[in-house]
């Protein structure tokens, strides 16, 4: 069965209203996964790609890579604003510093910025690869040792590629 243009734009007007009601009531994972709708590994997608005027792939993953990272600095704001009104709490630079570790550690913004250089192309391509090395970088302060090398990995190979090596 093939689908129509109207299931298709059912389909989408059901996931943005979704992803607003998911985005009012302050739900980041439930907003993100409704948004992994308009990317390829997803079982929506062929319907959803069908329709005119849906975002394609790569500006999906432009999207989600943007909510997630501005829900990283959101938390980190929130966690130390919260940390720092408790009895004895720890300089704002110490307090602001292991806030960041914390996010960073259980952050999947390199996940979508993963998806984004292999979609992206030009000089869109370095500007993700640099973001991509940023976040790295910060991440890699933030996990267990265990995890460590993978990352290093990561951030050489993209080092690398950026450089046109």
């Amino acid at each position: 069965m093939r689908p129509n243009s109207k299931d298709g734009r059912k389909l989408y007007d059901v996931t943005n209203k979704l992803a607003d009601l998911f985005h009012r009531t302050k739900a980041p994972d439930q907003w993100v996964e409704v948004w992994m709708a308009f990317t390829s590994g997803s079982p929506f997608y062929g319907v959803l790609r069908s329709v005119q005027g849906v975002l394609d792939e790569l500006a999906a993953w432009r999207k989600i890579a943007e909510f997630q990272n501005q829900e990283d600095l959101d938390t980190i704001r929130r966690e130390v604003e919260t940390r720092r009104k408790r009895l004895g709490a720890d300089p704002l630079a110490v307090l602001k510093a292991k806030v960041e570790n914390e996010v960073y550690a259980r952050s999947k913004l390199a996940e979508s910025y993963e998806h984004i250089m292999a979609l992206s192309e030009g000089s869109e391509l370095v500007e993700v690869q640099s973001k991509f090395l940023a976040f790295l970088m910060k991440k890699l302060a933030a996990v267990e040792a265990s995890q460590k090398s993978d990352l290093r990995a990561k951030l050489i190979n993209t080092a690398v590629e950026l450089l046109g090596g």
